[in-house]
Protein backbone atom coordinates (compact mmCIF):
# COMPACT_ATOMS: atom_id res chain seq x y z
CA UNK A 1 0.00 0.00 0.00
CA UNK A 2 2.99 2.33 0.42
CA UNK A 3 3.45 2.46 -3.36
CA UNK A 4 -0.13 3.71 -3.81
CA UNK A 5 0.58 6.62 -1.49
CA UNK A 6 3.81 7.34 -3.34
CA UNK A 7 2.06 7.29 -6.71
CA UNK A 8 -0.51 9.80 -5.50
CA UNK A 9 2.27 12.02 -4.26
CA UNK A 10 4.29 11.60 -7.44
CA UNK A 11 1.36 12.72 -9.53
CA UNK A 12 0.67 15.69 -7.31
CA UNK A 13 4.07 17.32 -6.86
CA UNK A 14 5.71 19.57 -9.40
CA UNK A 15 8.95 21.44 -8.79
CA UNK A 16 9.21 25.02 -10.03
CA UNK A 17 10.95 28.30 -9.40
CA UNK A 18 9.01 30.81 -7.37
CA UNK A 19 10.20 33.93 -5.61
CA UNK A 20 11.02 33.07 -2.03
CA UNK A 21 9.93 36.29 -0.41
CA UNK A 22 6.99 37.30 -2.57
CA UNK A 23 3.40 36.25 -1.93
CA UNK A 24 2.41 36.97 -5.51
CA UNK A 25 3.75 35.83 -8.85
CA UNK A 26 5.09 38.07 -11.57
CA UNK A 27 4.07 37.53 -15.19
CA UNK A 28 7.42 35.80 -15.72
CA UNK A 29 6.82 33.50 -12.73
CA UNK A 30 3.36 32.60 -14.03
CA UNK A 31 4.79 31.91 -17.48
CA UNK A 32 7.47 29.64 -16.02
CA UNK A 33 4.90 27.86 -13.88
CA UNK A 34 2.64 27.37 -16.89
CA UNK A 35 5.56 25.86 -18.84
CA UNK A 36 6.36 23.42 -16.01
CA UNK A 37 2.69 22.42 -15.71
CA UNK A 38 2.44 22.00 -19.49
CA UNK A 39 5.44 19.64 -19.49
CA UNK A 40 4.03 17.68 -16.55
CA UNK A 41 0.68 17.38 -18.34
CA UNK A 42 2.40 16.29 -21.55
CA UNK A 43 4.40 13.67 -19.64
CA UNK A 44 1.15 12.29 -18.19
CA UNK A 45 -0.57 12.22 -21.58
CA UNK A 46 2.33 10.47 -23.30
CA UNK A 47 2.97 8.19 -20.32
CA UNK A 48 6.52 9.49 -19.97
CA UNK A 49 6.89 8.09 -16.48
CA UNK A 50 10.55 9.11 -16.24
CA UNK A 51 9.45 12.72 -16.85
CA UNK A 52 6.72 12.44 -14.22
CA UNK A 53 9.19 11.12 -11.66
CA UNK A 54 11.68 13.77 -12.77
CA UNK A 55 9.15 16.43 -11.79
CA UNK A 56 9.32 15.28 -8.17
CA UNK A 57 11.59 17.54 -6.11
CA UNK A 58 14.80 15.72 -5.16
CA UNK A 59 14.25 16.44 -1.45
CA UNK A 60 10.83 14.74 -1.63
CA UNK A 61 12.32 11.72 -3.43
CA UNK A 62 15.08 11.49 -0.81
CA UNK A 63 12.64 11.76 2.09
CA UNK A 64 10.22 9.19 0.65
CA UNK A 65 13.08 6.80 -0.07
CA UNK A 66 14.43 7.16 3.46
CA UNK A 67 10.98 6.64 5.01
CA UNK A 68 10.40 3.51 2.94
CA UNK A 69 13.87 1.99 3.42
CA UNK A 70 14.80 2.41 -0.24
CA UNK A 71 17.50 4.15 -2.19
CA UNK A 72 16.36 7.07 -4.33
CA UNK A 73 16.89 5.00 -7.49
CA UNK A 74 14.80 2.15 -6.03
CA UNK A 75 12.03 4.57 -5.09
CA UNK A 76 11.96 6.14 -8.54
CA UNK A 77 11.86 2.69 -10.15
CA UNK A 78 9.00 1.65 -7.84
CA UNK A 79 7.03 4.79 -8.67
CA UNK A 80 7.54 4.23 -12.39
CA UNK A 81 6.46 0.59 -12.08
CA UNK A 82 3.37 1.57 -10.08
CA UNK A 83 2.47 4.26 -12.63
CA UNK A 84 2.87 1.78 -15.48
CA UNK A 85 0.60 -0.70 -13.72
CA UNK A 86 -2.07 1.76 -12.64
CA UNK A 87 -2.26 3.80 -15.83
CA UNK A 88 -2.38 0.71 -18.04
CA UNK A 89 -5.93 -0.03 -16.84
CA UNK A 90 -7.36 3.47 -17.23
CA UNK A 91 -7.82 6.04 -19.96
CA UNK A 92 -7.27 9.64 -18.95
CA UNK A 93 -9.74 11.63 -21.01
CA UNK A 94 -9.12 15.04 -19.46
CA UNK A 95 -6.74 16.74 -17.06
CA UNK A 96 -6.62 20.38 -16.08
CA UNK A 97 -4.25 22.17 -13.75
CA UNK A 98 -5.49 25.73 -13.37
CA UNK A 99 -2.57 28.12 -13.02
CA UNK A 100 -4.86 31.18 -13.14
CA UNK A 101 -6.58 30.40 -9.81
CA UNK A 102 -3.59 29.18 -7.81
CA UNK A 103 -3.41 29.91 -4.10
CA UNK A 104 -0.06 30.93 -2.63
CA UNK A 105 0.98 30.09 0.89
CA UNK A 106 4.02 29.60 3.07
CA UNK A 107 4.98 26.90 5.52
CA UNK A 108 5.93 27.62 9.13
CA UNK A 109 9.60 27.73 8.05
CA UNK A 110 8.88 30.21 5.26
CA UNK A 111 8.83 27.95 2.19
CA UNK A 112 6.55 29.54 -0.40
CA UNK A 113 4.26 27.13 -2.22
CA UNK A 114 1.40 27.21 -4.67
CA UNK A 115 -1.72 25.05 -4.70
CA UNK A 116 -3.18 24.73 -8.18
CA UNK A 117 -6.74 23.44 -8.61
CA UNK A 118 -6.54 20.17 -10.54
CA UNK A 119 -9.19 17.98 -12.10
CA UNK A 120 -8.76 14.64 -13.82
CA UNK A 121 -11.33 12.61 -15.73
CA UNK A 122 -10.53 8.93 -16.24
CA UNK A 123 -12.38 6.04 -17.75
CA UNK A 124 -12.10 2.56 -16.28
CA UNK A 125 -14.00 0.18 -18.50
CA UNK A 126 -17.45 1.68 -19.02
CA UNK A 127 -17.22 3.87 -15.90
CA UNK A 128 -16.11 7.51 -15.94
CA UNK A 129 -14.69 9.19 -12.84
CA UNK A 130 -13.81 12.81 -12.13
CA UNK A 131 -11.40 13.68 -9.33
CA UNK A 132 -10.62 17.15 -8.11
CA UNK A 133 -7.66 18.04 -5.96
CA UNK A 134 -4.73 20.44 -5.87
CA UNK A 135 -1.28 20.14 -7.34
CA UNK A 136 1.46 21.32 -5.00
CA UNK A 137 4.28 23.37 -6.50
CA UNK A 138 7.29 24.81 -4.71
CA UNK A 139 10.86 25.85 -5.27
CA UNK A 140 13.18 22.94 -4.48
CA UNK A 141 16.20 24.81 -3.14
CA UNK A 142 14.11 26.94 -0.83
CA UNK A 143 14.67 25.31 2.61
Amino acid sequence: MKIFKIVILAAAIVCLSMPASAQSLTAEDKSELAAVIHQFHEDLETQNFQGIVGAMPPSVVADLARRNGLTEVELQAAVIQALETSIASVEMSDMEIDVSTLVLGATSIGRVFALLPTSVVIQVGPDIYRATSHTLAFKEDEH
